[in-house]
């Protein structure tokens, strides 16, 4: 999965004579950080994007164990999102992008209605004057700030109501 902020690794060894142990940790391609008489270290992890954290362990009679690696994905950054009016059709197109981890989707609401999965151009329901809110969720679960357009009201149909000559 993906973490939405800076993670702490451990990178723990343990000898079968329970001795204390070096440590060599490597965060992407980076300087390798190496820990002498202990049995675990902390990498901290940060940035947006995938990393590597890459480590061995040493005992005190100088085995190496295998190279261990672990992958982590961060995306601390919330999609965007844009949305279009087309005041001939009255319909709102939305499109949203995330540079890390990717859309996972975009919801609208039309008014104070419910939030809803986008699927294609929202329609106004009715004549009249709306406000269509929107927003995207990447797939790291970050939410973007929901943002609004205005669909004016269908002015060309005949008037109807308490209309009187002038």
């Amino acid at each position: 999965g993906w973490f939405r902020s800076a993670v702490r690794v451990r990178v723990a060894a343990v000898d079968d004579r329970g001795g204390r142990m070096t440590i060599t940790a490597r965060l992407d391609d980076g300087e390798p950080a190496v820990a002498t008489d202990v049995r675990y270290v902390d990498v901290t992890v940060s940035g947006d994007g995938r990393h590597t954290v890459t480590a061995t362990a040493t005992d005190r009679a100088g085995n190496v164990s295998a190279v261990a690696d672990l992958a982590v994905r961060i995306d601390a950054t919330a999609p965007v999102s844009t949305g279009t009016v087309d005041g001939d059709t009255r319909t709102v197109t939305v499109t949203a992008s995330d540079a890390t981890s990717g859309v996972a989707r975009i919801e609208y609401a039309i008014g104070t209605g419910a939030w809803t999965t986008y699927t294609g151009p929202i329609a106004a329901p009715d004549a009249d004057r709306h406000t269509v809110s929107f927003r995207a969720v990447d797939v790291a679960g970050n939410l973007g700030t929901a943002r609004t357009v205005t669909v004016p009201a269908d002015l060309s149909g005949p008037l109807t109501g308490n209309i009187a000559p002038l």
